[in-house]
């Protein structure tokens, strides 16, 4: 999503690039990026690479000639240096992580090796561009080559702003939406929301949480189960995978973080730039994005979670406008998607002129 954004915003990528894809999976993605009339190529790849997936490859680069290669993950970032091996001149790559490693064992195989292998060739490429500080650092423990970092975060679209009524959330508009969007995954720590939650319900009764992500639906058995044991479950919204987020961000008084690990969190991002304030536990480079307006919490702190949502309850609602326009505000200065897209034109044309 976070390339479709950057060639989306800049002439200068849309009107000079090309994507080539490992397989050949359809997506709204994919989909877009056409709409771009940017052209849109597949090596037709399996989980085993084969020798017509390499002739593709290499006719595609022949055809294309391209000046520069951009690897976008892992995978890419070393075919990317298979691209620069079959092109007449000597090509100059970058590679794109955004990524976190906590540790390889929660890697599927093939990625722990694809990461093992980059640390090797980390040396190849002419700078390595990570989306968040914590990502660097990660990597170069892993013995990625620190020398060619760059930090580029991810950027957000600020042209989507509005106060809306409450029209998709059928709530009175007297009761206060908490909103926390993240997939069902142990690291997104959705526990130590609940647990939250339990007690700010105590104290603060007129409130609904509404839950959106991959998994995170009724037919949850872990989630509901949870909710059920501590009485709570009339108090909760399991939206599941929500595609028109930027619709629902106005209907919320704050969104909440409550994950254990983060690199760069593009939910914060997102809801910071409709100019909605957030509660965030204190990880990966949460505490760069956020600044001072927001409120920051230690993780796996329930209690301490439960206090910061209840003091942004009782700010009250003027307060809350204001630290969410204080959001926008750093968002559209340092984070917005054609700031970042400047960065990496920058890079490109720096990388162009040495070669």
């Amino acid at each position: 999503m976070m390339l479709y954004k950057l060639l989306n915003s800049s002439k200068l990528l849309n009107k000079n690039s090309a994507i080539l894809t490992l397989m050949d999976s359809d997506s709204f993605i994919k989909e877009n990026i056409k709409n771009l009339d940017i052209p849109v190529y597949s090596l037709q790849m399996r989980k085993i690479p084969s020798a017509m997936s390499f002739l593709r490859l290499r006719k595609i680069i022949s055809d294309f000639s391209p000046s520069l290669i951009q690897g976008w993950m892992y995978h890419s970032n070393l075919i990317s240096e298979l691209c620069k091996m079959l092109g007449k001149a000597k090509i100059p790559t970058l590679w794109n992580i955004r990524h976190c490693v906590y540790n390889l064992k929660y890697e599927k195989k093939s990625t722990s090796m694809a990461i093992r292998l980059g640390a090797i060739l980390s040396t190849k490429p002419k700078k390595i561009i990570y989306n968040s500080h914590t990502s660097s650092q990660q990597h170069h423990l892993l013995g990625y080559c620190s020398e060619k970092t760059v930090i580029i975060p991810n950027g957000f679209n600020i042209e989507n702003h509005s106060v809306q009524e409450r029209k998709i959330l059928k709530v009175p508009d007297d009761c206060i939406i908490i909103g926390n969007i993240g997939r069902y995954h142990p690291l997104k720590d959705h526990k130590n929301l609940i647990c939250a939650a339990k007690e700010i319900i105590k104290i603060k009764p007129n409130v609904k949480f509404v839950l959106i992500g991959r998994g995170v639906d009724p037919d949850n058995r872990n989630l509901m189960q949870m909710l059920k044991s501590f009485g709570i479950q009339e108090y909760f919204y399991l939206m599941g995978e929500v595609k028109d987020l930027e619709l629902l961000y106005p209907e919320m008084d704050f969104v909440v973080q409550a994950s254990y690990s983060e690199g760069f969190p593009n939910v914060l991002g997102e809801s910071m730039a409709a100019g909605v304030p957030c509660v965030a536990t204190s990880v990966g480079d949460t505490e760069w994005l956020i600044g001072p307006s927001g409120f920051l919490v230690q993780p796996q702190n329930p209690e301490e979670l439960a206090k910061a949502c209840i003091k942004m309850i009782e700010i009250g609602r003027e307060a809350r406008l204001k630290l969410g326009e204080m959001a926008r505000q750093r968002i559209i200065k340092n984070f917005s998607i054609n700031t970042v897209a400047n960065m990496y034109e920058n890079l490109y044309l720096e990388v162009l002129r040495d070669k």
